[in-house]
């Protein structure tokens, strides 16, 4: 299962309704570090097909300007 730490870049208007969306979003998790233009958030997939499916809803949000990759784990998929 692959689980990613993720730092989003949004625009500082749009920040609320950008987090409210990724709240709902299965396999996201917000953290606390949130400020008004970067969203902290773990992934959780079942496998690299349906994390990269999620990093790219999340990159499609009206109002992200970026989505960085600072940490991935995918250790248990070697042998997948």
């Amino acid at each position: 299962m692959p689980v990613s730490g993720i730092v989003v870049r949004v625009q500082q208007s749009r920040q609320q309704q950008v987090k409210q969306l990724m709240e709902v979003m299965e396999g996201v998790e917000l953290h606390p570090a949130c400020t008004e233009e970067l969203l902290v958030a773990t992934l959780e997939s079942t496998d690299y097909r349906q994390e990269h499916e999620l990093t790219d809803r999340i990159q499609a949000l009206e109002g992200v300007f970026s989505l960085s990759v600072a940490y991935h784990n995918f250790e248990d998929m070697v042998d997948a």
